[in-house]
């Protein structure tokens, strides 16, 4: 039986890989809302009599089936609706991890960083505040947007 200390103890290095997780979903937050929207007009141009220019159409690589183009239609729509869905689940999680650190003192410095692309010191100037202070407070906003992202398993 392993005991919860026996798991902390095998998966210590955690904290690091959760916030670089954590990191790249806040990294990649507004692509991924702009991948959306992109998938959606892919789904459109599935649609279109001309549709063999949709780039989705060209992943189709099924040896030896006869597709007709409407079954490359649908089966090209409900994928990329998959795709779709996840990404929605995704963002809309991001969000609630947001939401829950908005009220924060220092939550300006996970858009200026995350969102915008600023330096950690221009973080520091534009919120006032010593560099140290900076990277002490984005680690601690991770932190709960981990636990909010992840659950319980993020912190054992």
């Amino acid at each position: 039986m392993t005991t919860i200390q026996d798991y902390q103890n095998k998966h210590e290095y955690d904290i690091k890989y959760y916030r670089k997780k954590m990191s790249k979903y806040l990294s990649t937050y507004n692509q991924i809302k702009e991948g959306i929207r992109f998938k959606e007009e892919d789904i459109q141009n599935l649609e279109k009599e001309y549709f063999e220019a949709c780039p989705a159409v060209h992943k189709i690589n099924k040896t030896g089936v006869s597709w007709t183009i409407e079954d490359k239609r649908k089966y090209m729509a409900n994928k990329i609706k998959a795709d779709i869905a996840i990404d929605k689940i995704h963002i809309k999680q991001m969000e609630r991890c947001l939401l829950l650190i908005s009220k924060d003192k220092y939550y300006d410095i996970i858009p200026l960083y995350y969102f915008e692309h600023k330096t950690i010191e221009t973080v520091a100037d534009e919120i006032v505040c010593d560099v140290k202070t900076v990277y002490r407070n984005k680690n601690a906003l991770l932190d709960k947007m981990i636990v909010c992202y992840f659950g319980a398993k993020s912190i054992l």
